[in-house]
């Protein structure tokens, strides 16, 4: 038995030894007029048996959408116990000569505990719900992220075979710079956040490493400002940004190319702007297209729904993208 399980079941019987609590007392007893036996048998029937019932029908047929359903039987029930409660009348009466009976008191304690069984219903399945989506998106995020990481090793593994079948010298250090990136991917990338500075270490680490690629370093810098170690931001976001400058720029190709990244934070709210030449406007339209936009797109909206606006300009010769995102969770 789950551990979930065992405090929805401690609840409920919590719940019924409140209920049945006054009839320990005899005063209580003697009271309404009525012997002890009968009263039980009457409020179980009256109040435990609908209670049980409504529970399992209820969010069978609400989530079936079949609501003429589910009244239809509400009310039918209550015909019964009716019905059921003018037969137990007659035996009744011969312990409890007394005893003044009145139909509405089992009308309005029915309609009572299934509405009572509605919201434990109700509270019951929002967090199961709840659970279940919780789960989803966890399984969606580290769906992106298993996207992420091949895409971004393909890249740097390519990069590396270009350098060792040339025998360069470069290839040990990039080998390195990997190692660092995987340890970062690998271990620290596991929660659903990470401290900000550190995913912008791990930016220049990449740079670093895509630097290794050129003879001479390129054009390539990354400010930031206002970052402290409060900062917190979901992990690989920035990384598939940047990465695309490089795959879908002209960083490659032209000596004069340039990619330029802002990281700044103003009041818990990030402001990350990346920059960078084009020779082509159809790179550009390969790049809006591409896995890492679309990945990059997914998880703002599952991290950051209606916290974040990502904004893409592009011209023949520049491709701008902003992102503004609130870090206040």
């Amino acid at each position: 038995m789950t551990k979930k399980r065992t405090i929805i079941i401690m609840l409920h019987i919590g719940f019924w030894l409140l209920t049945f609590l006054p009839y320990i007392d005899k005063s209580y007893v003697e009271f309404v007029g009525s012997d002890l036996k009968y009263l039980v048998m009457i409020e179980f029937y009256s109040l435990v048996f609908p209670f049980y019932i409504n529970y399992f029908l209820f969010s069978k047929l609400i989530e079936k959408k079949k609501h003429l359903y589910y009244i239809f039987i509400i009310f039918g029930f209550t015909a019964f116990y009716v019905l059921f409660a003018r037969f137990f009348e007659q035996y009744w009466i011969l312990a409890n000569e007394n005893y003044n009976w009145q139909y509405i008191h089992i009308i309005l304690g029915i309609l009572l505990y299934i509405l009572i069984s509605t919201v434990f219903k109700s509270i019951f399945v929002w967090f199961k719900n709840k659970e279940i989506e919780n789960d989803k998106i966890q399984a969606e995020l580290n769906f992106l992220k298993i996207q992420i990481n091949p895409h971004f090793l393909f890249n740097v593994l390519n990069n590396i075979y270009s350098l060792a079948y040339t025998n360069d010298k470069k290839t040990a250090p990039m080998i390195a710079g990997l190692s660092k990136i995987l340890h970062y991917m690998l271990y620290d990338c596991k929660e659903n956040t990470v401290l900000l500075d550190k995913e912008i270490e791990f930016l220049r680490n990449y740079i670093k490493l895509q630097q290794l690629r050129f003879e001479e370093n390129k054009n390539i810098d990354l400010y930031t400002e206002g970052v402290n170690i409060n900062h917190r931001i979901a992990p690989l976001i920035l990384l598939t940004l940047l990465e695309n400058s490089f795959k879908h720029g002209d960083i490659n190709t032209n000596d004069k190319a340039w990619i330029h990244v802002e990281c700044v934070v103003v009041d818990n709210i990030l402001y990350f702007k990346i920059s960078n030449s084009v020779s082509e406007l159809g790179n550009i339209e390969q790049k809006n297209k591409g896995i890492g936009n679309l990945n990059v797109k997914n998880q703002l909206k599952i991290h950051y729904h209606k916290k974040h606006n990502l904004q893409i300009e592009k011209t023949e010769t520049e491709y701008i993208i902003d992102l503004k995102i609130d870090l206040n969770l």
